[in-house]
């Protein structure tokens, strides 16, 4: 971004920014918004939208639903394939009894 530059009361420049954005059909960068730091505004561009991964319509979320580190998630007690696996192991027991009483 070119044009007059303004510096503010701390020293510091007051940018103005444009976010791009890649049209996924023609490849080529757009300018979907713009920040104007002299007044701290921001402005969509009209008609354009931010293309998000997988064709979504919003951003994805700041953290993942269980955190970086899965600590927000609750722990399963047991994991199904234990119960599963426990629940084939007693019915081979009782058919195993059951055969050798007959037999």
């Amino acid at each position: 971004i070119t044009g007059t530059v303004r510096i503010n009361e701390n020293g510091d420049r007051d940018a103005d920014y444009s976010i791009l954005d890649m049209d996924p059909v023609t490849k080529e960068f757009q300018v979907v918004a713009n920040y104007f730091g002299v007044n701290k505004s921001f402005s969509d561009v009209p008609g354009r939208m931010i293309h998000w991964p997988g064709g979504k319509r919003l951003p994805p979320p700041d953290t993942p639903r269980c955190g970086f580190d899965g600590s927000k998630c609750p722990d399963e007690e047991l994991p199904k394939y234990a119960i599963v696996s426990g629940v084939l192991s007693g019915l081979v027991v009782i058919l195993c009894v059951v055969f050798f009483f007959i037999y």
